[in-house]
């Protein structure tokens, strides 16, 4: 469910005015009766919450108890952080150490073409990095891999390379700077896909 994704939902769910009105309105799809005034995200995170498992899509103006709330949910929860949209929509700053510190699932989606140059995830890692500089580069590498994984529940088998988990990699070209850690030599760098399998099996 996208969720708290603009100002205006946040309007719109507190008293039933603003630009979602007007669309609504203009559609003959607006009922007054259908949500009680006064609502916020945090009464659909509990409808959520009841699902065997949901995602939160951007959650970009979650208050501190509905972050709480996520953490608090996390074994059937995750909140899917759209970094370049989230920048192209112009947002307020993202609660990504706000999500992390609450233990939150957070991964990284990439959400349209209709809002990013290009739908490469770790062009979005890349983008956190600069938006995020005190964020350590192992944590951005997790939220653009094993935070997926969780985020749907299969961990056990995809996210990580570890025996047993399917063979899905990503080879990815990275500076001749062997003194460098591995992290910010893939974050910090430039370097582009070279090689791509899926459950060992090469598809490019």
């Amino acid at each position: 469910m996208h969720l708290a994704e603009s100002r205006e939902e946040l309007e719109f769910l507190r008293d039933g005015s603003g630009p979602f009105r007007e669309l609504l309105e203009s559609r003959g799809g607006f009922d007054p009766s259908a949500r009680p005034r006064g609502s916020r995200p945090l009464g659909e995170l509990r409808c959520l919450s009841q699902a065997h498992r949901a995602l939160v899509i951007h959650g970009n103006y979650l208050d501190d108890d509905e972050i709480e709330f996520v953490g608090q949910h996390r074994h059937q929860m995750a909140v899917v952080f759209c970094p370049r949209t989230h920048s192209w929509f112009g947002h307020d700053p993202y609660p990504l150490e706000k999500l992390l510190a609450a233990g939150a699932v957070v991964a990284l989606g990439t959400d349209s073409r209709a809002s990013s140059p290009d739908l490469s995830l770790l062009a979005e890692m890349r983008h956190v990095a600069r938006s995020f500089p005190s964020l350590s580069r192992t944590t951005i590498l997790e939220l653009g891999t094993l935070g997926g994984a969780k985020a749907f529940g299969r961990e056990m088998e995809i996210g990580t390379l570890q025996p047993g988990n399917w063979a899905d990699l990503t080879a990815i070209h990275l500076p001749d700077d062997a003194q460098a850690d591995p992290h910010e030599r893939l974050i910090d760098g430039d370097g582009g896909v070279v090689g791509t399998w899926v459950r060992g099996n090469q598809c490019n």
